[in-house]
């Protein structure tokens, strides 16, 4: 008799092994963007797809050793999974990586791939434990899978809130408690007290070391961050300020005089100018560095300012109402007083930065901050932006580059909605008559023509004329370019003005409506055909837009081979190389036909004749399933502000409601239930509606409180994730009821395809848009159900 609930220790122990094993995903995407790049982090959820497969193949081979004494193999995996989340962390920090990573260098491949496939290590054997849970126990896989995604979603909850208050070290210490507690459940019927009192003392150093191990053992960095902590160490210039949030790591490190790198956008005419004050840098992820000046102790120095393109759209105005897109470390808002503002608004992702500016780093910035026409906002610009009703002067967002990635794999930054043509739009809505909007970026010829690109497709969705006469390029010889956008012409008196401070300042005119500079920039914004332009360059610098907001992709992809040529770039100028990714597609479908074919070799009614069908229907699943997940995750970015709203409450919701889905429904269809039907139809349905009503969503609801806004994110998603609950539980139970032997495959096919899948939403929303993805999945799960009823046709249940 099959009891109507499966037993207390497995759904405590998947519920365990789920909640740690995503905790552990999203905390190695943000090792990794410290330790590598941002773009890596797809790289990380794969290979832990990848590690999930491989835990189905293990159980397809050995599933009859795993059936004889099933308790015992839960706990010797769960054991494994512990040791391994240990043996993997300490490997992860103690990795040595190349200053500059070159793709092009098979050493440095070799080291990212042993990077990543080390990461992996502990979804194997994590995955084994919920496989064999989930396919030994078919009759319970609703209750089961519910579970685990009932604990997955607590850990996509749980990282991002502890890493602010413990650290990544805290946060992988609490992975190892999750763990541990998971071990014990497993273990304490065969050893009783003793795992007990073996787990509180592991969980008592574990619960010692918490608070204080990213302090020990901080993540080592890549960049100049480290090589300065040094300095700052040995010069004794103050205490390490390292702070993590739900995004990144903050480093505040001071600076010696000696090791100045300088202000960026300067000027060469500087003879004259007073001494550099003392400064402090700030990185994220060990990257994107800012400096922080002391200009309060050393008002007079504002005068560098004046000779920089930070001072270039302030000049031309009179006591400008000024809005600043990322704070960093200060210099657009000093730059504004040093013209003289009637007010600023600067707005700023990361919250550290800002409490640096009002706390640590008070002396350098308390007139900014102490100042009544200064306001500082921590917040995500672009939604800031499409909130705020007020008119400025001047909007100036200079460098914004600081590689915060969404942890959901899609090779995305956060930073790239804010170069969109529909975010330049937004920032053209706000400027008053004759206002002036200056995005300053790295003068490196495709990102100045693609900026360019999107600053002519956003005044053509707003019927504004050509570009020609409201557009002015400066350029500095530290690789910077200004480029400003006047809601209105240039007239001949400020075109004159800009000349003259240009000249005085030691900046090149790249571009005024007035005069003629040789060059691709002017080319392109005189040009009658930009189109044309666009098509021959041979980079890619055609407009972005929210639906494909990859800015920093500049590779084309109509050509995949030859940007072979283009791997030696290092990754922090051009990200989405199309021959890396599709070499990653290759390795993926490689490695996960190895996984789904090698275990069938020899196992008895394996491969089974009539099996393809199930094959295709799980492996739908997993593609539709991955494409859903990461498509509605960036589709819900600038409805929920920041970053990591977008994570947590949308896969949260995804999480929860499909364990619900599959907890209500999972268990209840028959296996020939016409009724089944309706769940890839409605799922099709939904993703239709909301590709057409998401942006709607944004443009009208934006203005809601963030709590209404996450609730009425988290009631739009209870439908779609109830219905996504369904199809795995279901297909297990049925697949089971004619072929039992079939289920640790069905799992080892899921997580391969998941793999794929992964990959191929970077391919398709690159080349296609975020909309393209949300269609392909519909179509994946109408085909996995086609593909089901074919199997099951095939397969009839036994007499």
């Amino acid at each position: 008799m099959v009891s109507a609930r499966p037993s207390a220790y497995k759904l405590a122990s998947i519920g365990l092994v789920a909640c740690s094993m995503l905790m552990h995903e999203i905390l190695l995407t943000r090792i990794c963007a410290l330790r590598l790049y941002f773009h890596f982090a797809f790289l990380v959820i794969s290979n832990c797809l990848l590690g999930l497969g491989a835990s189905g193949a293990l159980l397809t081979r050995f599933q009859g050793t795993f059936r004889r004494d099933e308790r015992k193999w839960l706990a010797v995996f769960g054991s494994a999974y512990f040791v391994s989340l240990v043996g993997t962390y300490i490997a992860l920090l103690r990795f040595t990586f190349p200053a500059t990573l070159v793709l092009s260098d098979p050493s440095n491949l070799l080291t990212l791939s042993a990077f990543n496939l080390t990461g992996a290590l502990p979804f194997v054997f994590g995955g084994v434990v919920v496989g064999m849970l989930l396919t030994f126990n078919v009759e319970h896989a609703h209750q089961l899978y519910a579970v685990d995604l009932a604990g997955a979603a607590m850990g996509c909850i749980a990282c991002p809130l502890l890493l602010p208050r413990v650290g990544a070290g805290g946060v992988f210490i609490s992975i190892c408690l999750l763990a541990l507690c998971g071990c014990v459940v497993l273990w304490h019927e065969r050893w009783g007290g003793r795992v007990l009192a073996a787990g509180a003392v592991l969980g008592a150093l574990g619960l010692y070391l918490l608070p204080t191990l990213d302090q020990r053992f901080p993540v080592p960095s890549k960049g100049f961050v480290d090589l300065a902590r040094k300095v700052e160490n040995e010069r004794k210039l103050g205490a390490p300020y390292s702070v993590w949030t739900s995004n990144s790591r903050i480093d505040l490190v001071r600076v010696p005089r000696e090791y100045s790198a300088g202000i960026f956008m300067r000027g060469t005419n500087v003879a004259d100018l007073p001494p550099l004050p003392e400064m402090a840098g700030i990185a994220q992820d060990a990257f994107a560095g800012t400096s922080l000046v002391d200009f309060s102790e050393h008002p007079k120095a504002v005068s560098i300012l004046r000779r920089s393109m930070y001072c270039a759209a302030y000049r031309l105005k009179s006591y400008p109402k000024v809005l600043v897109i990322g704070l960093g470390g200060g210099n657009d808002v000093w730059a504004a007083f040093a013209n003289g503002v009637s007010s600023v608004k600067a707005v700023e992702l990361n919250w550290p930065i800002v409490e640096i500016h009002r706390g640590m780093m008070r002396r350098y910035s308390r007139l900014l901050v102490e100042s009544k026409s200064t306001q500082l906002i921590v917040g995500e610009g672009r939604s800031m932006l499409m909130r705020d009703r007020d008119q400025y002067d001047v909007i100036q967002m200079t460098g914004i580059d600081t590689w915060t990635a969404l942890a959901s794999g899609a090779y995305v930054l956060a930073e790239n909605y804010l170069y969109t043509q529909q975010a330049i739009a937004s920032m053209y809505q706000r400027l008053r008559p004759g206002g002036i909007l200056q995005i300053s970026r790295f003068s490196a010829t495709m990102e100045a023509l693609r900026l360019l690109s999107n600053m002519h497709a956003a005044l053509q969705s707003q019927h504004v004329g050509d570009m020609e006469h409201s557009v002015s390029v400066l350029a500095t010889v530290d690789s910077m370019m200004a480029v400003q956008l006047k809601k209105g012409s240039f007239t001949p008196e400020e075109q004159a003005s800009t000349e003259r401070y240009a000249k005085e300042a030691g900046i090149a005119v790249l571009y005024l409506p007035g005069r003629a500079t040789p060059g691709l920039v002017d080319d392109f914004i005189r040009s009658p055909d930009k189109a044309g332009m666009i098509d021959r360059f041979p980079m890619n610098i055609a407009p972005t837009d929210d639906d494909r907001p990859y800015f920093f992709n500049y590779t084309k992809w109509q050509h995949p081979i030859d940007s072979m040529r283009s791997l030696g770039d290092i990754p922090s100028v051009s990200q989405g190389n199309p021959f890396f990714i599709l070499s990653q597609l290759l390795i993926s479908i490689v490695l996960s036909v190895l996984l789904i074919v090698a275990p069938t070799v020899g196992v008895s009614g394996l491969p089974a004749r009539g099996a393809g069908g199930y094959l295709w229907f799980f492996s739908g699943l997993g593609l539709g399933f991955i494409f859903i997940e990461v498509a509605v995750i960036q589709k819900l970015t600038l409805f929920l502000g920041q970053p990591v709203y977008s994570l947590t409450v949308t896969l949260f919701s995804l999480l929860v409601f499909t364990g619900m889905g599959s907890l209500i429904f999972g268990g209840r269809l028959a296996r020939d239930d016409k009724r089944i039907w309706w769940v890839p139809a409605l799922v099709a349905l939904y993703l239709v509606l909301f590709c057409q009503l998401s942006p709607l969503l944004v443009t009208k609801l934006i203005d809601l409180p963030i709590a209404s806004r996450i609730a009425l994110t988290v009631g739009m998603l209870a439908p779609l994730g109830c219905l996504l609950g369904v199809p795995f539980s279901h297909g297990l139970r049925v697949m089971a009821q004619a072929r039992p032997e079939l289920s640790p495959w069905a799992w080892a096919i899921n997580g391969c395809l998941s793999v794929v899948g992964s990959v191929l939403t970077v391919i398709v929303s690159m080349n296609f848009g975020f909309r393209v993805v949300l269609w392909a999945a519909a179509v994946a799960y109408l085909l996995a159900f086609k593909a089901l009823a074919h199997a099951n046709r095939k397969n009839p249940v036994p007499d």
